[in-house]
């Protein structure tokens, strides 16, 4: 084990671009098996290139990929965990979205009706929690 401590230290390792790289290419190796063999070779370039980034030595210059990659892909993320929350919610809380500037709020399960005010712009409406 020492040795893969000693072979790894100051290398780059594993980060959201690498592990999605991989599982892109999983998915890529299943439909190449089930549809074009093809596209085996397609995945085959992908995990070379995670695994490229997973020992490289030049960190600045990944971490630098892997920023502009969660700039690109944070929103999105944001915008499914907001649908996700929109719609099953939790068990203690109900989310609204401000009928003027969309901000999302939080407020107490079961109140019955309550006057909402939203933080940014003030608006208060009224639902049902």
């Amino acid at each position: 084990m020492n040795f893969f401590k000693r072979f790894m230290h100051g290398r780059y390792g594993m980060d959201q671009l690498s592990f999605t790289l991989l599982i892109i290419a999983l998915i890529i190796l299943i439909i190449s098996r089930l549809l074009l063999p093809i596209l085996g070779y397609f995945a085959l370039a992908i995990v070379v290139y995670a695994y490229y980034r997973f020992f490289s030595k030049d960190i600045k210059k990944r971490q630098g990929e892997n920023m502009k990659f969660l700039s690109v892909t944070k929103p999105m993320q944001m915008k499914i965990k907001n649908k996700r929350l929109l719609i099953f919610g939790t068990k203690t809380h109900k989310y609204y979205k401000c009928p003027k500037c969309k901000q999302m709020l939080r407020v107490p399960k079961n109140k019955g009706l309550i006057q909402i005010t939203c933080s940014r712009c003030k608006k208060e409406f009224i639902k049902k929690t």
